[in-house]
């Protein structure tokens, strides 16, 4: 059975507490649901879900879910993408990426600058 909205959400909230943290810059801002961004997340949430890291509910259902190799990993993406409009899930992501991507801007002529 797919991740349900309500399992998302608790990753979700996880995952935001987490970037409270240590967020990105503000400028890289990217939606969960970007090609690459889904990707690699859901190729991190399952790996947490077996590795016992996660702290989610179901993650031993989840776990079961998912396989954590090729063909594990290719559901993921698609399963979140179906439920992507669910309104739980909307406030959720849109606090994820707000949390994620908090950091002050980076400039990116600093990043080009030679050292010194």
């Amino acid at each position: 059975m797919p991740i349900a909205p309500e399992q998302f959400v608790v990753t979700l909230q996880n995952m935001t507490a987490s970037w409270l943290s240590s967020p990105l810059p503000s400028n890289y801002e990217k939606s969960f649901f970007d090609p690459e961004e889904l990707a690699v997340v859901c190729s991190e949430m399952i790996d947490r879900w077996h590795s016992g890291q996660s702290s989610h509910p179901d993650a031993a259902t989840l776990a079961a879910t998912y396989t954590n190799d090729e063909a594990g990993g290719a559901a993921p993406p698609n399963d979140l993408l179906a439920i992507q409009f669910h309104p739980d899930v909307m406030a959720n992501e849109e606090a994820w990426r707000k949390a994620k991507f908090s950091g002050p801007p980076e400039d990116p002529a600093a990043a080009e600058a030679p050292p010194a």
